[in-house]
């Protein structure tokens, strides 16, 4: 069977090509004299365009599942290709090749505008400057946003212009086995730092697991500095790091990830071994688990493919990083203002107003556009935020005599954080709602069960679940959290007749030890499937997607009527 599987002249590659020589590109196929051979060259924009399939290339995306029979083979395979991509695109970038990788769901969609929408993306990307970037069904979706935002920028390289990565050996992390405050293996951060001694400042910031815990932060510095600067022909540059209460947290296996910040500040996160936080940090920033003994780097340019989306936003959050404000967002804010005021509207009419200017269409894509509209609303209020919170801000938190009123200012400050917690969370909830109203999906919100407890969502309704008549198998609860940590713990005790409790999250990386936990207490895990990535390939095929819930809630309330 895979004999018979084209490697190219693909029916998506055969599309691409069709549509970029209508609008007057011209190009090469299948250059035998470049790595990979790929699949379109363009001389002229100095571009490489490769179009991969889903499946093949272990594509988040609906149309990638792993296999259920002879996984262990299925993952290798698709996994070997992913790292043959990695490797070709590196050859190509190094010979200064711009490489835009366009993925096969972008090229699939009920909409007649699909094919159109994604030769846009690429045409612009053509004409850009921009190394290397991809395509896919979300950014299709992004697109469609586009003119509200006025191409946004949002990437990682935004907030770092390189990251290194490592994990902590005991000699690092113990003070009892070396005083000498130096981090090993640092040969490669010369690519970030260069070659001459400097001094920077840094904030150390040290996460776990653990509930009751804050993250600990200390302010200090990193000392850059070759120790052998004397000697005519050997080099041995070191990174020191002085004693802070962060550093005595340090622990052998944390993992260690030290960012620059275009200021030229440092920003050093230590994340506990094998924690949620840990799996996040290393999503956000795409470094890959492996190979962590001595630093790994991400490059600026590297930093500048790594679009940030709702969830990347909240680990930025988490490490106390502020979005910068974006000039781009004025036509939306001056939306707001003109349906709103200036003043903060419901969350539900808020996420009403969110849906209505992106103008999609949940039965395309059902976790595209769950985290669409959740990017859409998030904007929106972080662009009305700012306005409105300016003004207070400009006026001070000065007392009558000069004096600072320090409890003022911190209690606004907690005012602003809960409102932008709670709101999330609501909004998450309204576009669920609107979701399941979209699939003809019957269900309750917030009803009460017994003991006073509020599920978010009964399936079909609470009527049927006080019908002790009712078929428990029907009936179905979620939960919605968007992060979940620890707090998953709080839905066990709702709705007592549904034995499985499901619950969806935005909460990228959960631990291996967590989800172990949830299985355990019969708790199935949600996740809008651009986040699967971030979890493990051993928890991946025990996740369910958005569009997998409301296919199993649809199939349950086959025939049912009220």
């Amino acid at each position: 069977m895979m004999a018979g599987i084209k490697g190219k002249n693909t029916r998506p590659e055969i599309l691409v090509r069709s549509a970029l020589h209508k609008r007057g590109f011209r190009f090469k196929l299948h250059d035998k004299t470049l790595p990979g051979k790929p699949d379109l060259v363009l001389p002229k924009y100095k571009a490489i365009i490769n179009i991969h399939g889903c499946f093949w290339h272990g594509h988040d995306c609906k149309f990638f599942k792993v296999p259920s029979t002879r996984t262990d083979f299925w993952l290798a395979k698709i996994y070997g290709n992913k790292s043959r991509d990695s490797l070709q695109r590196e050859a190509l970038l190094e010979q200064g090749w711009r490489v835009l990788t366009v993925w096969e769901c972008a090229l699939r969609g009920k909409k007649a505008d699909t094919l159109q929408l994604t030769i846009d993306s690429i045409s612009a990307w053509l004409i850009s400057k921009s190394p290397t970037a991809s395509i896919d069904a979300k950014d299709k979706i992004s697109n469609t946003c586009r003119t509200l935002f006025s191409m946004k920028k949002g990437y990682l390289s935004e907030y770092f212009s390189g990251v290194a990565a490592k994990t902590l050996s005991a000699v690092e992390a113990d003070p009892r086995k070396s005083n000498q405050h130096e981090f090993n293996g640092v040969s490669r951060l010369k690519s970030i730092l260069g070659p001459n001694k400097r001094t920077f400042p840094a904030r150390f910031v040290y996460l776990s697991d653990a509930e009751d815990e804050a993250p600990a932060s200390a302010e200090g510095f990193l000392t850059w500095y070759d120790a052998r600067a004397e000697h005519p022909t050997r080099s041995e540059h070191r990174l020191y790091f002085p004693t802070t209460p962060v550093s005595d947290k340090f622990r052998a296996g944390d993992l260690f990830v030290m960012g620059l910040r275009p200021d030229g500040s440092a920003l050093c996160v230590i994340a506990e071994s094998k924690s949620t936080a840990a799996n996040q940090i290393l999503w956000l920033f795409d470094i890959d688990r492996a190979g962590l003994d001595g630093f790994t780097v991400v490059e600026e340019n590297e930093t500048d493919e790594v679009k940030l989306e709702y969830p990347t936003r909240l680990i930025l959050d988490e490490l106390g990083i502020e979005p910068e404000p974006e000039p781009e967002l004025e036509p939306l804010l001056d939306q707001i203002l003109a349906r709103f005021g200036p003043t903060f509207p419901s969350t539900r009419a808020f996420s009403s107003f969110a849906r209505e200017i992106s103008s999609l269409n949940a039965q395309d894509d059902a976790d595209a556009v769950l985290m669409a509209w959740m990017e859409v609303e998030e904007a929106g209020f972080r662009a009305l935020e700012r306005y409105l919170i300016s003004e207070r801000l400009q006026s001070g938190f000065n007392r009558e005599g000069g004096t600072v009123d320090v409890d003022g200012f911190i209690s606004f400050s907690l005012g602003v954080q809960n409102r932008r917690k709670s709101r999330a969370g609501y909004a998450l909830e309204n576009h669920l709602e609107a979701v399941f109203t979209a699939y003809g999906i019957r269900y309750d919100r917030t009803a009460v069960t017994e003991n006073k407890s509020k599920p978010d969502f009964i399936f079909p309704g609470v009527a049927e679940y006080r019908n002790a008549a009712f078929p428990d198998e029907k009936l179905t609860m979620l939960a919605a959290k968007t992060s979940a940590k620890d707090r998953w713990r709080q839905i066990l005790g709702e709705a007592d007749r549904i034995p499985t409790k499901h619950l969806i999250t935005l909460e990228p990386g959960i631990s291996e030890n967590q989800t172990d936990e949830m299985k355990a207490r019969r708790v199935a895990l949600v996740l809008p499937r651009s986040i699967h990535g971030s979890y493990s390939v051993a928890q991946q095929p025990w996740l369910m997607d958005v569009e997998s819930f409301v296919s199993m809630i649809a199939s349950r309330q086959e025939g049912f009527s009220r």
